[in-house]
């Protein structure tokens, strides 16, 4: 009886920093990305403060570029006094630097912020 304790002890033991190093690497990950960013998204959405923002020149790889990227456009807002980035969904093109796009972002964490066609389209794309 004790030889199969001793067994069951010592896989634990060996196996430590492989159960470790998956859920570390791959099911806090995963966990992130399906459960706590939809729970985030979804008080952005309800409770998020609305702002305007305007298109720039940058595309989503954050380098100037004169010519059409395979990137998204990015936007620029200020809020208290800062100037914030986001990415808009909207593939990258010189047509729409300086147009005005419609913002959600927390007070308290503006860093983190989508465009309102985000919500939009996620949920045309639920149906």
């Amino acid at each position: 009886m004790k030889m199969k304790k001793r067994k069951k002890d010592s896989f634990l033991k060996e196996n430590l920093n492989l159960f470790l190093f998956v859920s570390v690497f791959f099911i806090w990950p995963l966990s992130h990305f399906f459960i706590a960013l939809p729970i985030v998204d979804y008080y952005l959405e309800k409770k998020g403060t609305r702002t305007r923002g305007v298109m720039t020149s940058i595309s989503s790889n954050l380098q100037y570029v004169t010519s059409t990227d395979n990137g998204f456009n990015v936007y620029e807002f200020d809020y208290e006094g800062k100037r914030y980035k986001g990415i808009s969904e909207i593939p990258f093109t010189l047509d729409v630097v300086g147009d005005s796009i419609d913002i959600v972002f927390f007070e308290f964490w503006p860093d983190f912020n989508r465009p309102k066609s985000f919500f939009t389209k996620k949920k045309a794309n639920e149906n």
